[in-house]
């Protein structure tokens, strides 16, 4: 069982590495052979042919499910097109200000005309921004909506939102268009999970006043974290405790718990029981109702699913009254989770969820006696070997996570969630009763919240390491593992040795008069940053609609963290635009800023910045910067103030604009012509038909053309007959909504290189292709 387990995972792991998918029919041909071939030849379990056929099945089986997923999404030739689609809302409803959203699965669609039906029927977030109809959970509806495909940003490093999406299976994403077709179909059902979903959450808000507290019950009771404060995830991933708002198997198997021990205190009051139905068999029966049930509550997401398929498989072996070694229960709840859903491996918390149990049982191994069952002992052994891990997988550790989770484990499994359940039941009660509990839960979680606020403010609490090769990644979890192995075991003092590449492992830098050219994919905003041998510069931060979408945050920095950047030497904000200037908090928040420059000096609220003009110039290991524009004397739109920067060294150049419209472009044309020249222009305004005339294309003459924009955005950057204008000039176009991240390497010896394009590069299976490029 453990070689299956570990061969599905390895197949199932393999088949994330590719950028195409084979055909469903030659996957499914694969694993027919792979599943009959040992049967037919009745190969022993011990061969290495058992491992090898394993990994096949794996891979053949999420090949062929990923392919007709793939196959059964929505299609780029119905996007930006108004449809009239039918079905049901299939998540509680979020409300925003002004908006709402929510997941609906697609019964059927058509085109508004009602001339073409479309053969799909995939699960989709929806939006709604005026005229907000009154949806419940549960309900089947009728709407007019307009969809594009499921889009994330695409950079080298940050989170794939389009992975995540995937394994959601979530097809695409859109709004409702003011329409006379919107009407509801069809009340919810009594026993619409999702109904009971909406009306527990709205309970917790109705008795609940304080807000904060309110977002942590829903989060544990109904896995709505919507509401958690953006402050509140900072605390809990800076102590390490974030795990706990997940309904994961912790949760889970504490409940199923519960109902094993309910099932045993009562079989031992009333021992004739026992005649009728073995305790073992009624303690799991009942167990895995209780776990059922919350995992219900919890919308039996996908995180959820594979929890409970953990916990029913533990408390199957448990009924089974057989002993069975933990490592080959853990085994058969791989084999479960892997064959039930395949994709389950494209999950962060998949590999969380299985480490950690596999760290426990791996820590019980190494220990005898009643060190075994030192709770202390094991809950810190845990807490630092997940610190590497959380290396692997977010670049980021937490110091002070052994003592918070010391703390928060007990505190929130033992205290929180079991008064949280009783509260909810006394909801449809007694209200009074109700807000009795609910105000003792309030009081623990203030001080929960309280204690880790105060170990979150430690220094160095949370730390960050860039990005590490899968090679040293994979040896960091190793080294940890060693150096936790009982005293007087001999390979643990090897790890010191191991711990030399890590210490002397550093991200590749540019050469001496060299410079490396990054364009983020930011979305409809922009981003770039510019590197030399030991100095980096930021031009532009991306947007920063609200608190919990932040771009300098989610993109800037983790790029930034990556390349082991440890200071911003320059940031330039090259004017007030949200989506240029949205993200620099972040930056200034998390990293040292040693020069501030833009378009105005207080263009940020709360520093200082040295004003950009025309001829101000310095240089850094042989690259030469120098702002162009604005001038002293310039006056007129922001926009047409952006502070424009030329980079160079002795072979290469780059312009970057901002968002300079035609008549910047002229006063630039007419004071700075001799200047423009460059190998690589930053497109002015995204793109927009406002700039790049032909006059400023001709006098720059570069090579090519990069547009940062969104992916069918409404501003429908770039403009066709901006594109045109550089395609009549001999320009090469790049563009983020298509490419993603661009980055150019520009050395001091050789021609412009070939770019690279991060989404055409990197992409996967499951990476949105692009239908222009």
């Amino acid at each position: 069982m453990r070689k299956m387990a570990i061969g599905l995972l390895l197949g199932s792991m393999s088949a994330l590495l590719l950028a195409d998918l084979p055909h469903f029919v030659l996957s499914g041909s694969i694993l027919f052979v792979s599943v009959f071939f040992p049967i037919y030849f009745n190969l022993n379990g011990k061969s290495i042919f058992s491992l090898l056929l394993a990994v096949m099945i794996g891979f053949s089986l999420t090949t062929f499910v990923a392919d007709l997923q793939k196959r059964a999404s929505f299609t780029a030739a119905h996007e930006g097109k108004d449809l009239v689609v039918t079905g049901k809302v299939a998540s509680m409803v979020s409300f925003h200000d002004n908006s709402l959203s929510f997941l609906y699965k697609v019964s059927s669609a058509k085109t508004v005309e009602g001339d073409v039906s479309l053969n799909w029927n995939g699960l989709i977030r929806l939006s709604a921004y005026r005229d907000l109809p009154d949806v419940k959970a549960g309900e089947h509806w009728q709407f007019q909506v307009r969809l594009k495909r499921s889009s994330g940003f695409m950079n080298p490093a940050g989170f794939d939102y389009e992975k995540w999406l995937f394994a959601e299976g979530i097809d695409a994403r859109g709004y409702l268009r003011k329409s006379t077709l919107h009407k509801r179909l069809e009340d919810a059902p009594w026993y619409s999970i999702n109904q009971w979903r909406a009306s527990i959450h709205d309970n917790i808000h109705r008795l609940v006043k304080e807000e904060n507290n309110a977002a942590i019950i829903s989060a544990l009771m109904i896995a709505d974290k919507s509401a958690v404060s953006q402050r509140q995830w900072e605390v809990l991933r800076e102590t390490g405790t974030s795990h706990l708002m997940a309904i994961s198997g912790l949760h889970i198997g504490l409940v199923a718990a519960f109902g094993v021990v309910v099932v045993y205190s009562i079989w031992w009051l009333f021992p004739i029981l026992s005649l009728h139905v073995p305790v073992r068999t009624a303690g799991a029966v009942l167990g895995v109702v209780f776990a059922l049930i919350y995992a219900l509550l919890a919308g039996l997401s996908i995180p959820t699913q594979r929890a409970l398929l953990m916990v029913v498989v533990a408390l199957v072996f448990l009924m089974s009254r057989q002993y069975f070694s933990p490592s080959r229960v853990l085994a058969m709840a791989m084999v479960v989770v892997l064959i039930a859903n395949p994709l389950a491996v494209m999950s962060v918390g998949f590999f969380l969820s299985f480490s950690a149990v596999t760290i426990i049982l791996w820590i019980l191994s190494r220990h005898t006696g009643e060190q075994r069952f030192n709770l202390l002992r094991l809950q810190g052994y845990l807490s630092l070997l997940m610190i590497p891990i959380g290396f692997v997988f977010f670049g980021e550790g937490s110091l002070v996570s052994p003592l918070a989770n010391l703390i928060a484990i007990p505190w929130v499994s033992l205290v929180v969630v079991p008064f949280s359940f009783l509260a909810v039941l006394l909801s449809y009660v007694s209200d009074s009763l109700s807000l009795f509990v609910f105000d003792f839960i309030t009081l623990h979680l203030e001080g929960l919240f309280s204690l880790l606020e105060r170990l979150a403010e430690f220094p160095k609490a949370s730390i960050s390491k860039q990005a590490l090769p899968l090679l040293l990644s994979t040896l960091l979890v190793v080294v940890a593992a060693l150096m936790l192995l009982p005293s007087g075991t001999k390979w643990r003092y090897t790890a010191v040795l191991a711990l030399i590449p890590l210490v002397l492992y550093q991200s590749p830098k540019p050469g001496q008069g060299d410079f490396w050219l990054t364009v983020l994919d930011v979305g409809q905003g922009l981003a770039v940053v510019v590197q030399t041998r030991d100095k980096t510069l930021v031009y532009d931060t991306g947007d920063r609609p609200n608190e919990n979408f932040d771009l300098g945050k989610m993109v800037v920095l983790p790029y930034l963290q990556q390349q082991s950047t440890q200071q911003i030497d320059a940031l330039v904000v090259s004017h007030d635009d949200r989506d240029h200037r949205g993200g620099a908090s972040a930056l200034f928040d998390a990293l040292l800023v040693d020069k501030l420059y833009s378009n105005r000096s207080d263009a940020l609220e709360g520093y200082e910045a040295i004003v950009c003009q025309q001829a101000m110039t310095w240089s850094w290991n042989d690259v030469v910067f120098e702002f162009l524009h604005p001038g002293p004397s310039m006056t007129g739109k922001d926009n047409d103030r952006s502070c424009v920067l030329k980079v160079s060294n002795p072979q290469h150049s780059v312009l970057l604009t901002g968002d300079i419209l035609k008549r910047a472009e002229r006063l630039l044309l007419k004071l700075q012509r001799d200047k423009l020249d460059s190998d690589i222009l930053l497109m002015p305004h995204h793109g927009s038909n406002s700039s790049s005339t032909g006059a400023f294309i001709s006098a720059v003459s570069p090579q090519w053309a990069i547009a940062s924009a969104g992916y069918r955005s409404r501003f429908k950057h770039p403009h066709t007959r901006v594109l045109k204008r550089y395609e009549a000039q001999g320009v090469g176009i790049l563009n983020t909504a298509d490419d993603g991240a661009v980055q150019f390497h520009l050395s001091r010896n050789d021609e412009v290189r070939k770019p690279t394009r991060y989404r055409l590069d990197n992409g996967r299976f499951w990476s949105r292709i692009p239908t222009t490029n």
